[in-house]
């Protein structure tokens, strides 16, 4: 699998409503890496997946892949190299095999990975496949979901808060998960969270939003160095105004 040198967001800007929702926004995210980004509820976190998926367009700046421009990239052909994973899992109806095979179905230019190799990379038993997705607890969903992107074969993964609303064991599980998919694989993974302990545990490089401008970027080692304190304080202060995630 390629895989892109790294992505860059130059002078990025997002506006909605006339809402500034990301504010000249420069940062690069490494190839083959699990980059984190954090902030406070309203910081524009999840704005920038919605930009690298191409759910929203820059009202200002450009987003490059390698060399090229985002928005020189057909859609479809992006969202197959740059796979999303939700914070709520929704799943299509029927078995757990279904869902797979119309997430495959839906790709006509890579080669995708073969369901039953797939499965147990995302620590689900064999058996589940004929299981209806539907049925499934939101930790086994969160997993589904995940291997429905993971088919394709994805360049980059984002994943938007994947363990909200999970508990204690099954956050735990799923960020192993994780960080086994991104060592096995060489991904790219762009992690979005707001539990701080949960981004140092993952990251190898991390990046801090608070009101849609950052504050902070460096590889991992340096920026947890003085600990988690001094960033729990800027969560507390953080005003969050945009209400935009």
């Amino acid at each position: 699998m390629s895989h892109f040198t790294t992505i860059n967001l130059d002078s990025v800007s997002l506006e909605k409503d006339a809402k500034t929702i990301l504010n000249n926004v420069s940062f690069s995210i490494p190839a083959g890496k699990i980059t984190t980004v954090i902030g406070p509820s309203g910081s524009g976190k999840t704005s920038v997946l919605r930009l690298l998926n191409r759910m929203d367009d820059p009202t200002g700046g450009k987003i490059l892949l390698g060399t090229k421009d985002i928005k020189e990239i057909d859609v479809q052909e992006l969202r197959q190299k740059v796979g999303m994973v939700f914070q709520i899992p929704v799943m299509f109806e029927g078995t757990v095999r279904k869902n797979l095979e119309l997430a495959a179905g839906l790709n006509k230019s890579r080669d995708c990975l073969n369901i039953e190799d797939l499965i147990p990379m995302v620590d689900l038993p064999s058996e589940y496949l004929n299981r209806s997705a539907s049925e499934l607890s939101i930790g086994e969903q969160q997993r589904v979901q995940l291997a429905r992107t993971l088919i394709n074969q994805p360049e980059v993964l984002l994943l938007d808060e994947p363990t909200s609303g999970l508990d204690v064991a099954t956050s735990e599980r799923i960020i192993k998960l994780i960080k086994r998919i991104n060592r096995n694989t060489a991904t790219t993974v762009v992690f979005v969270t707001h539990i701080l302990e949960q981004a140092a545990e993952l990251a190898d490089h991390a990046i801090l939003i608070v009101d849609g401008k950052i504050q902070q970027e460096a590889e991992a080692e340096l920026f947890f160095k003085k600990g988690l304190e001094n960033l729990t304080a800027i969560f507390r202060n953080a005003k969050g105004g945009n209400n935009e995630r």
